[in-house]
């Protein structure tokens, strides 16, 4: 009887005509047969167990007096085998509203409960299929459980006709390789944000598609949201590309300035070479053009690179072998130099995300910078390239001993075009265009520095995978 709260509305009308007709059937077949024994009785609560169907304590309630009515009325006429008032029947009597009371209950706090969980799903079914977010529920084996009617937008397949399908099957073509090779990620991470492209030419948009694991019922499930962020990420971009602008406008002096200083040196030296290349005394002044002829070749790469919109192309590396690649081509340059480049790499660094040859230039221009700081102070120094592991991502350092930067230049040391006469002759639009990679690769790049004692420049980047592992969520 406990099933019936759980009926159709419909049905429990019928219940209680059901209730009705059982009642007097009893009623009249006891009367009938006569004394039917004291057992018959029991058919008096099950009367008032189809009463409890109506899901009304109320109506079970108006059962069990019908029942004990008709009850009292069959004793009195001889029809129960009991004694009116007697102990037997004064408990069965009571059983009949007790029993009705508790059914009763039961049955309309169920109703209740049934009632508000179809108001909260019904309520939460809206809310999903008004969201602008598309949202995706996917068992321990990737079958779709669940799609809103977004998803099928940001998406364009019909997710929701394909429900029980896995998830390649739902999303049939590249779409579903792109996706299923970013849950892929999992294995590293179980909550992550990251972002795909969707589409093709003017027709591509941007996803942002971020997970949660949830347990319930004993199995994990991921739950997938995708936001489109398509034209964000076209506003960062328009904004950034803004700056790169202004910025130009300041830089222009700075052009003028960097690249008068090597260009006079290389004007002069030649002057003089002219002068002495026939008494052979000219081999000092010709490595001293070489030398001012890259300076200016450098200043002039480094403007190209700021001003570049090319966009980066992020794989999978290995950071110790990218910084040891580094390290190698440097060896042979300071190998000549009073400048000792060392290397400390982390033992299990996790992968990084990036663009590998865009991160080589970051660090090759960090470690050129430390070179010329040492050979500023006319001393010996060292240099150090190391890695080390930080939550969630992983830190590059390149320390050296030269001369520090100066207490006025710190503020303003990422400005495009830093200079000065009496210090960082040659960072020009180096740590300007370092400052921007980093930060086009969700990182972050800071320094510490003591004048005379030397300088650390820290790359700090995220992991391959975004997050650390985290226990699914009850």
């Amino acid at each position: 009887m406990l099933v019936a709260p759980l009926l159709p509305a419909r049905v429990e009308s019928l219940f209680k005509w059901l209730f009705l007709f059982d009642t007097l059937a009893v009623t009249v077949v006891q009367w009938k047969i006569g004394n039917a024994g004291e057992g018959f009785y029991i058919a008096y609560f099950l009367a008032v167990l189809l009463s409890a169907a109506s899901r009304s304590l109320a109506m079970a309630f108006v059962g069990a007096i019908v029942a004990s009515l008709l009850y009292t009325w069959m004793t009195l006429a001889g029809g129960t085998g009991l004694t009116f008032l007697s102990m037997d029947f004064t408990i069965r009597l009571a059983l009949f509203y007790v029993v009705s009371l508790f059914v009763g209950y039961m049955a309309e706090e169920t109703a209740v409960a049934r009632r508000i969980r179809s108001l909260m799903e019904s309520r939460y079914r809206s809310l999903l299929e008004e969201s602008g977010v598309g949202m995706l529920l996917l068992d321990e084996k990737r079958n779709v459980m669940e799609a809103n009617r977004r998803t099928e937008e940001l998406l364009g397949a019909s997710v929701r006709s394909r429900l029980g399908d896995p998830l390649e099957r739902a999303l049939e073509g590249r779409m579903a390789a792109e996706l299923s090779a970013l849950l892929d990620r999992l294995d590293r991470a179980s909550d992550f944000v990251e972002e795909i492209v969707v589409g093709e030419g003017d027709g591509a948009k941007i996803l942002e598609v971020k997970s949660e694991c949830h347990r319930a019922d004993g199995r994990n499930y991921l739950q997938v949201f995708l936001r489109d962020v398509t034209h964000q990420r076209q506003i960062e971009r328009h904004r950034m590309k803004m700056e790169r602008l202004a910025s130009m406008g300041r830089l222009t002096a700075g052009i003028a300035h960097e690249l008068n200083n090597p260009l006079t040196s290389v004007l002069g030296y030649a002057d003089l070479l002219r002068k002495k290349i026939y008494a052979g005394d000219g081999t000092a002044l010709a490595e001293k053009i070489h030398t001012e002829a890259k300076r200016t070749a450098r200043i002039v790469h480094q403007f190209v690179a700021f001003a570049s919109e090319a966009p980066i192309e992020k794989k999978t590396t290995s950071i110790n072998a990218l910084c040891a690649k580094v390290a190698e081509t440097w060896s042979g340059e300071l190998r000549s130099s009073s400048v000792e480049l060392t290397t400390a790499l982390a033992e299990g660094l996790p992968e990084a995300l990036v663009d590998p040859d865009r991160i080589t230039g970051v660090l090759m221009n960090l470690i050129e910078n430390g070179r010329d700081s040492i050979e500023r102070t006319g001393k010996p120094g060292r240099i150090r390239l190391e890695t080390t592991r930080r939550e969630g991502g992983l830190r590059i350092t390149v320390g050296d001993t030269g001369a520090g930067i100066p207490e006025e230049l710190r503020d303003r040391l990422f400005e495009p075009f830093l200079t000065t006469k009496r210090a960082m002759r040659d960072t020009g639009m180096g740590l300007s265009v370092c400052f921007g990679i980093v930060h086009e690769h969700g990182g972050d790049i800071t320094f510490e520095s003591r004048e005379g004692v030397g300088t650390s420049i820290h790359v700090d980047l995220p992991a391959d995978a975004p997050h650390p592992r985290s226990e699914a969520k009850e």
